[in-house]
């Protein structure tokens, strides 16, 4: 629950402190003393975006601050996923700086606004007068339904399956987009990639092949050098190694007269075993060159082939055709692969689709089932409301298309006038009846979800006299176990309150403030009587606000069924 607001710089607030309590709480005032900018101070804290318009002093930063009682379990996970520090008290706080920048602090501990507002709605439900509009909303009509029969795992359940079923779907439409595009091009990947494969190059055929084919072409050339070269060293006439045979000779004579040619004959020596070798592999080489047109032609084919599809791939070298082989392999495997994946992703989308109808029918079922007592609920708060000829029904249909909710469409229907047929209660409700239904169907969820803090912001639109201490029935027994705060213009809900706040303006140097005080019993007994009868109180408006004060409620009995 709430237990302490700090507010400083903020609009018409200097600076203000104040505790609350558990219990029913009613803050009162006269029109324009700042009821209004204590509720935005408190939307503030629990994460509404903010604007440098609400620093009073423009020079200073402004700091609002909420503290709230250590709360039970549900807490702790929150906490747990956020990186949070638990401790015996949760503090809130904004801070918003002359230039615009706002910080946010949980337990002071700097977080996200987002992260701030879902703790936020987790402590406290603020009712404004205006949210009577969005009990015409379908989507609320549903919230509330799921809230009153305790539905949220169920729904938490069905949420997360349906998100996995939306993204595998995305994530089959993905594929199959992929494989379309894919097969656009196959047929012509897989042409070419049996053209290459056809071809089967190696890596270093072209250079092998041109050195062949060189060969080829020049061989009667080659072939006249290589003898005339052989003739020349070993023919049968005249020939160098056979002068240099005989000069051998002569080193061999005379080498045992000297010891420098005996080295030099040495040398000699093993040149002349280097030149008969040279001799002997110029004649393998010339014996094996000959002119051969078939083999000719197919060098030139094999080229031609390697040339055309090195222009047709735009590469050099018969080793990027291989590597552009490989890519082709690998993307058509791909596609291949793709079509395996899709298969698998379309049977676990049906899986998924078949667990999600079931969690749907549950889902429907279980907010069915709470339908009658809802209704008859809501119809007694009403009753007791004033409204005694006042009906209230819950209508469940079937969307065509499952939605993040489920597969319902719920829609209240209600009418106050006997006689009257029941209608959807966008069509049918003044402004003072839907602040009722509301006002009923708020406190029925409230007391399932027992959230810690409820607010309620003229709720009292519309409603006078007796009403007016019925809806303060309403409220005390409600706060029997939740800490409700109301901000009222009506003495005989106020009067019904365990604790009594008023509002008020004052100047101080030509400056006007807004404050709040909790009243003492007499200061209570006076804002009363000023509620009932103006500022200038009379024996009768006091009297009146002490019977306020004594009045009992009796309407225990229409929380307790379920």
């Amino acid at each position: 629950m709430l237990q302490h607001l700090f507010i400083q710089n903020y609009a018409l607030i200097d600076h203000l402190d104040i505790r609350f309590f558990p219990g029913f709480s009613a803050i009162t005032g006269e029109t324009g003393a700042g009821k209004s900018i204590l509720m935005d101070a408190l939307d503030l804290v629990l994460g509404k975006r903010a604007d440098t318009q609400v620093l009073m002093n423009p020079d200073k930063k402004c700091i609002v601050e909420g503290t709230f009682g250590k709360i039970g379990e549900n807490l702790k996970t929150f906490f747990e996923n956020n990186n949070l520090d638990e401790d015996e008290q949760v503090i809130l706080r904004r801070e918003i700086s002359p230039n615009g920048k706002s910080r946010a602090f949980i337990n002071d501990t700097p977080v996200t606004l987002s992260i701030l507002k879902s703790l936020g709605d987790m402590l406290v439900d603020i009712h404004a007068q205006h949210a009577t509009t969005s009990l015409q909303d379908p989507a609320f009509q549903l919230s509330v339904i799921d809230s009153y029969s305790g539905n949220e795992n169920l729904l938490l359940n069905y949420q997360k399956k349906y998100i996995l079923l939306r993204d595998r779907k995305q994530s089959l439409q993905d594929l199959i987009q992929k494989e379309s595009e894919s097969r656009k091009t196959s047929d012509y990947q897989q042409f070419i990639l049996d053209e290459l494969k056809t071809a089967n190059l190696s890596d270093n055929e072209q250079e092998e092949l041109e050195d062949e084919l060189n060969v080829i072409t020049h061989s009667e050339e080659i072939k006249s050098s290589l003898f005339r070269v052989i003739q020349i060293l070993s023919g049968e006439d005249n020939s160098v190694i056979d002068h240099l045979a005989q000069a051998e000779s002569d080193l061999v004579r005379i080498s045992g007269y000297h010891t420098g040619v005996e080295e030099i004959h040495r040398r000699f020596s093993s040149g002349m075993i280097e030149l008969k070798e040279i001799s002997r592999e110029l004649s393998a080489l010339e014996e094996g060159i000959d002119f051969n047109a078939d083999q000719l032609g197919q060098i030139q084919q094999r080229l031609d082939t390697i040339y055309r599809l090195e222009q047709k791939h735009h590469v050099k070298s018969c080793r990027e055709l291989n590597e552009i082989k490989a890519s082709l392999e690998s993307a058509l495997h791909e596609m291949s692969s793709l079509e395996d994946q899709i298969r698998d992703l379309e049977k676990e989308v049906r899986i998924i689709e078949a667990e999600l109808d079931l969690m749907a029918s549950d889902l429907s079922r279980a907010r069915k089932e709470h339908f009658a007592v809802f209704s008859n609920q809501v119809c007694d708060l009403l009753h007791h409301m004033g409204m005694p000829e006042g009906r209230f029904d819950v209508a469940q249909e079937r969307v065509p298309e499952k939605n993040i909710y489920g597969e319902d469409k719920i829609e209240f229907y209600f009418n106050a006038n006997l006689g009257h047929a029941l209608k959807p209660i966008a069509d049918i409700a003044s402004g003072g009846e839907l602040s009722r239904v509301m006002l009923a169907v708020k406190s029925l969820v409230s007391a399932k979800k027992m959230l810690p803090t409820i607010v309620f912001d003229e709720i009292d639109n519309g409603l006078s006299g007796d009403i007016a201490g019925r809806v303060g029935d309403i409220l005390v027994r409600l706060s029997g176990g939740i800490q409700v705060i109301a901000i009222t213009h009506l003495p005989q809900i106020a009067g019904k309150a365990d604790h009594h706040y008023t509002v008020y303006k004052e100047v101080k140097d030509h400056i006007t403030y807004s404050n709040i005080k909790k009243l003492d019993d007499k200061g209570r007994l006076n804002e009363l009587a000023s509620m009932i009868g103006g500022k200038d109180t009379t024996t009768a408006a006091i009297a009146a606000a002490r019977e306020l004060l004594s009045s009992a409620t009796g309407i225990t009995e229409l929380f307790e069924n379920n």
